[in-house]
């Protein structure tokens, strides 16, 4: 049983924790980004519930292989409109998460949020679902300057193929992640 020390530290510490991971709060305001009109697919807005629930198959912990090390993404679900996700590694028994991703159906629309471990960056970056088939799903934000488009592909239920690059104009500076579900 844990000492009145730990207890402590354990109740001031965890409601720090928790808040941190729900990324739709920002402050006292919830974060809805604005939709930028010249995303949408043939005027296609992919906000379907069905569209949103097929990104459920992300949920679990996938791995991926690097030169530093083995590195995890991992999705929750936070209720019935929200997944919540982390990239994370783990380097001498500590977790180091790199960022933290609130994936929302809000205001008929379907935002990746993604916040980066950058303090001088505490605001998430909002990515919109442009394309949404079965197996594959695109966000994107012409206005970032990168990523600009983040892509999701299942090969089976447990290999994922994930990839940013600088849009389709610029796809040579795609960045490939290839995972594994672990859980």
């Amino acid at each position: 049983m844990p000492d009145m020390k730990t207890c402590l530290i354990i109740i001031f510490f965890a409601p720090l924790f928790w808040a941190g991971w729900d990324l739709s709060v920002i402050g006292n305001r919830e974060y809805v980004p604005e939709w930028p009109g010249e995303l949408a697919v043939g005027g296609q807005l992919y906000q379907d519930k069905k569209d949103f629930n097929r990104l459920k198959a992300l949920l679990g912990t996938w791995v991926r292989q690097t030169s530093a090390g083995p590195g995890y993404e991992e999705w929750v679900i936070g209720n019935d409109d929200n997944l919540r996700g982390r990239e994370y590694r783990v380097a001498g028994g500590d977790t180091i998460v790199r960022e933290r991703v609130n994936l929302a159906r809000k205001q008929q629309q379907v935002v990746y949020a993604v916040t980066g471990s950058d303090p001088r960056e505490p605001l998430p970056v909002a990515f919109f679902l442009v394309e949404a088939g079965r197996k594959r799903f695109v966000f994107a934000n012409p206005t970032h300057d990168f990523p600009k488009r983040i892509v999701y592909e299942f090969s089976g239920t447990d290999s994922l193929h994930a990839w940013i690059d600088g849009g389709e104009k610029d796809a040579a500076t795609r960045v490939d992640y290839y995972y594994r579900r672990v859980k």
